[in-house]
């Protein structure tokens, strides 16, 4: 296996790093997460790396980290990829829309796509997907799931209230 899981708060996740870079970091019940596992299925897993990835995000869990220090690669066509490199700029604790998302990327009424971009995101957390919300702030979809997307929310900001 190339791959090492663990069980958080809100569910487990799947952590792998290949030659230095986090590849993946996905919930093992995420509806993508056996196509992410697909496109690692040749390489060789970092374990050294990856262990240093799982203990940060231990730290995101107990409160002691609010921002990853690890190299990220995620594999995706240029548009996601354009899409999650906008997540890492929504800040811990706070949230952004989807139609934020598509504006920041420069494209208005790409909303749909901006979702699916998100919904593919296979490096969990460490690209903070979890932070987009609906425009009228609803908790919308998430891989994890909405409770799993209701702790990590409210984890990063106690105040943080659902419309």
């Amino acid at each position: 296996m190339n791959i090492i899981t663990f069980d958080t708060p809100s569910g487990t996740l799947a952590v792998g790093a290949y030659s230095g870079m986090l590849k993946i970091c996905d919930w093992i019940h995420s509806p993508h997460f056996k196509s992410h596992l697909y496109t690692l299925k040749n390489l060789k897993l970092d374990r050294e790396y990856t262990l240093k990835v799982i203990a940060q995000i231990k730290e995101y869990f107990s409160g002691q980290r609010n921002h990853f220090d690890v190299n990220i690669a995620p594999e995706g066509t240029d548009f996601r990829l354009k899409v999650w490199n906008v997540l890492l700029s929504v800040e811990f604790g706070s949230t952004a829309s989807y139609s934020d998302i598509a504006t920041k990327i420069g494209n208005k009424s790409a909303v749909r796509a901006v979702a699916n971009a998100i919904a593919h995101n296979p490096i969990s957390i460490v690209i903070p997907c979890h932070r987009i919300i609906g425009s009228n702030g609803s908790i919308t979809g998430y891989a994890g799931g909405i409770d799993c997307k209701r702790i990590l929310l409210t984890l990063e900001n106690p105040d943080f209230r659902v419309k």
